[in-house]
């Protein structure tokens, strides 16, 4: 609960810091009045990257026999897409599928291994630049993905986590080409997620 209200807080942060950014820079016009300009940063952006879901054990364990000690870490290649309105505000959306599966079993038996299926979010960022091309971020939205499982060899049902997300990370801007890493946490109803994801982005 604890955990909740606190990403409930920094929502609410977030999107209180968002607010400015709405606005255009103004200029002055001829009569002396304020008209808008738009920002230099405005604009589409795309990219893609890979991303590791560190899943909760007992949202991975769902009609399974066994516990898991550790988390699993399974990975998905990610796509995105995004509009800026300016260098502190923008929305994005992501979708991916599975990369890597992760194995797991006792000692030296695997016994499975779980992946990601696919995974799809939609966001809205805010970004605080820090000099040199540097900024730190923050994201709130949407999330979801599917979990997909063998076990000693036979196909166990997908599991579906979905809910809010709340992302903090940092990013290297050079140019038109932007570089991030970033770590979500996702409230599902069978638990809470992590998801580590390192991206690429082109600004156009």
């Amino acid at each position: 609960m604890k955990l909740k209200t606190s990403l409930a807080a920094i929502a609410a942060i977030s999107a209180a810091c968002a607010m400015p950014a709405f606005a255009q820079d103004a200029g002055t016009s001829a009569e002396g009045g304020q008209t808008e300009k738009k920002s230099d940063d405005a604009g589409f952006y795309a990219g893609a990257g890979i991303s590791v879901f560190f899943i909760d054990k007992d949202l991975a364990a769902s009609n399974l026999p066994i516990s898991f000690v550790d988390q699993p870490s399974p990975a998905a290649f990610m796509g995105r897409i995004g509009y800026a309105f300016n260098k502190h505000f923008a929305v994005e959306v992501e979708a991916g599928i599975g990369g890597a599966s992760s194995d797991f079993g006792s000692g030296d038996n695997t016994w499975g291994n779980i992946g990601i299926g696919h995974a799809a979010g939609v966001h809205a960022v805010v970004t605080a630049p820090i000099g040199g091309g540097y900024y730190l971020l923050g994201k709130a939205g949407y999330q979801t993905f599917t979990i997909e499982r063998e076990y000693f060899n036979y196909d166990v049902a997908d599991i579906t986590a979905d809910g809010a997300a709340f992302s903090v990370g940092a990013g290297s801007r050079s140019g038109s080409m932007d570089y991030r890493l970033e770590y979500a946490i996702q409230s599902a109803d069978g638990g809470n997620n992590g998801v580590l994801g390192l991206s690429i982005l082109k600004h156009f």
